[in-house]
């Protein structure tokens, strides 16, 4: 949800104008709370010191993934610690407030920062819901149903934000909403989990003595600490098997994962076929048109190529203007014709070349790749433009 509203698929604006319809009324009776029940000097300073805590743990989101396109904020913390210690009603509010003046901030359009707000003061509220239905108050000196109490409101908030964050990016980008949850959970479920163990910490320690709130900056830190090392490892190692002109899985990684493929075709006997296929001529491509278009010529095969496999296919750059095909559950014959599209979707309508092998079901991978090597250059050395079978 980045562009003008203008570009909104309008089930998505149906969505959003319904989570602040929900809202709305929910924030307005937050206020109403306050009005009627107006908070005694420690609240409210209790309450801002959680607000600016939260506020400057949204303005600082911690990565998830290597694109860095998932976030989560250590806000929550501080706003289900909010909720717990000194009412719902401050909760909804400093999640509302919170959000939508890091989205003015960063200049988010107005769909996304409406819809984010909304979403925030949605999950602060529900995290209410399980305290109201049992009737459970917290307690610093009932550690066990204190924790309890947390985890389940800290649950509540949670699958609030998660289910109504992936119903809006589905609506937005089609993917499936099944998709999108498992998505979502495989990423911050951990995160969320340390978070709401925090979160119980800090509400113990502001009901035994506030000062103690100084204790949680070590667990924070090394929460955020180990989440960006964690993302940074996880970029690294893309980075470390990623070929950076295509995309696609370089020499190294490929190796690594032909040698699983092979592994678990030889504990299911299943058929595999290795291709290598390069483009013909391209040393001469790159002297007459230059390095630009020679890379951007294999930008382009990398990417049709690509649009040809099977999910269970394995493309990778090998070197140059090399690339390498690992096809699983595939004979010889099936691989040669696949291999055929392939070569028709070459790009620019240069022509290729291409060895293509069936494992024997006892080679290893560097065997298999000298074998379709050879082919490769049994194809080169009859005059280009070629498949040879090994």
């Amino acid at each position: 949800m980045t562009n003008s509203s203008h570009t909104y698929p309008p089930r998505l604006l149906r969505f959003v104008a319904i989570m602040l319809a929900v809202t709305i009324p929910v924030a307005v009776g937050a206020v109403l709370q306050i009005a009627s029940t107006p908070p005694d000097a420690g609240t409210a300073v209790g309450v801002a010191l959680f607000f600016v805590a939260a506020l400057a743990a949204e303005y600082k989101p911690v990565p998830l993934d290597e694109q860095g396109g998932r976030t989560v904020s250590l806000a929550f913390v501080f706003l289900l610690s909010t909720q717990f210690l000194f009412g719902w009603q401050y909760a909804v509010l400093g999640a509302i407030v919170s959000m939508v003046i890091v989205q003015v901030h960063n200049r988010a359009p107005a769909v996304r920062t409406m819809f984010n707000g909304a979403s925030s003061g949605l999950s602060a509220f529900v995290s209410a819901g399980p305290g109201f239905i049992l009737g459970w108050t917290v307690s610093p000196h009932h550690a066990g149903a204190l924790t309890a109490l947390v985890f389940m409101g800290g649950a509540a908030y949670v699958v609030t934000n998660v289910i109504t964050v992936a119903i809006a990016v589905s609506l937005y980008t089609g993917i499936s909403m099944r998709e999108m949850l498992e998505d979502y959970i495989r990423h911050s479920g951990p995160a969320f989990a340390i978070m709401a163990f925090i979160a119980a910490l800090a509400t113990s320690l502001w009901m035994i003595n506030p000062r103690l709130e100084l204790l949680l900056a070590g667990p924070l830190f090394a929460l955020a600490l180990y989440q960006r090392y964690a993302y940074r490892s996880v970029v690294a190692t893309r980075d470390a098997e990623t070929d950076a002109l295509t995309g696609l899985r370089n020499h190294r990684s490929f190796q690594t994962d032909l040698r699983e493929a092979l592994a678990l075709g030889a504990s299911t006997r299943s058929l595999m076929g290795l291709v290598l296929i390069d483009i013909d001529n391209f040393k001469s491509i790159n002297d007459r048109f230059g390095h630009q278009v020679g890379d951007r010529l294999l930008k382009q095969a990398a990417a049709k190529w690509q649009a040809e496999l099977r999910d269970t296919d394995l493309l990778a750059r090998y070197g140059g203007d090399e690339f390498a095909v690992a096809l699983v559950d595939c004979d010889l014959e099936e691989a040669t014709l696949l291999l055929e599209r392939l070569r028709a979707a070459t790009p620019e309508e240069e022509r290729s070349s291409a060895g293509v092998v069936s494992w024997d079901g006892q080679q290893d991978g560097a065997a298999l790749i000298a074998h379709a090597d050879r082919a490769l250059y049994a194809a080169k050395n009859a005059g280009r433009d070629r498949v040879v079978q090994g």
